[in-house]
């Protein structure tokens, strides 16, 4: 993590979906699957990152820039901007 990153959180969540099948769409062998559910967790980490610059035009939108996340994958730099169209 930076120096400058707040951490403010960690937590593992899950989220799954089941997908159902109809007579003979999904077999395995001789067994006829029914019914399938796909069950992922996941790691979120919530932290802040310091604004880096704002620019706005009147009654257009504006864009703001936040530091880079430098520390998520080696080599590698993560660029946040979100821009609101109005």
């Amino acid at each position: 993590m930076q120096k400058n990153s707040k951490a403010k959180g960690r937590s593992l969540e899950h989220a799954s979906h089941t997908i159902e099948f109809t007579q003979s769409e999904m077999m395995i062998g001789d067994l006829d699957v029914e019914c399938m559910m796909i069950a992922a967790p996941f790691l979120v980490t919530v932290r802040t990152r310091n604004l880096i610059s704002r620019f706005e035009l009147k009654n257009q939108g504006r864009v703001f820039k936040f530091e880079p996340i430098d520390d998520m994958l080696p080599g590698k730099c993560l660029e946040i901007n979100v821009v609101q169209r109005l």
